[in-house]
């Protein structure tokens, strides 16, 4: 399981890369953080967030019963129109 996580989680290839940081860590607490990474070393991954400062997390957060991962590509892109009107509304969601 550590080497699946490891090779996934700790890839060179997120730095910079968007990501949701979400399940129960290793003290017991619920996380759910969005951001980018900033930083992959070794057995450690630093995502910086906008709203909860940077968090550094370990290959041990990371499993079946820890934390997951999830990658925003940045092939996705969603624009509003130029000519859409901007007017921010209450909307029924």
């Amino acid at each position: 399981m550590n080497i699946a996580v490891k090779r996934w989680v700790f890839n060179s290839e997120l730095h910079h890369q968007f990501v949701r940081v979400y399940g129960i860590d290793s003290e017991g607490d619920q996380i759910d953080l969005k951001g980018e990474v900033i930083e992959v070393i070794a057995e450690r991954i630093v995502i910086l967030t906008s709203g909860k400062g940077q968090w550094v997390l370990g290959l041990h957060e990371f499993g079946e019963n820890g934390l997951k991962i999830e990658v925003f590509s940045p092939s996705f892109n969603c624009q509003m129109p130029e000519e859409a009107d901007q007017t921010i509304v209450d909307c029924e969601c």
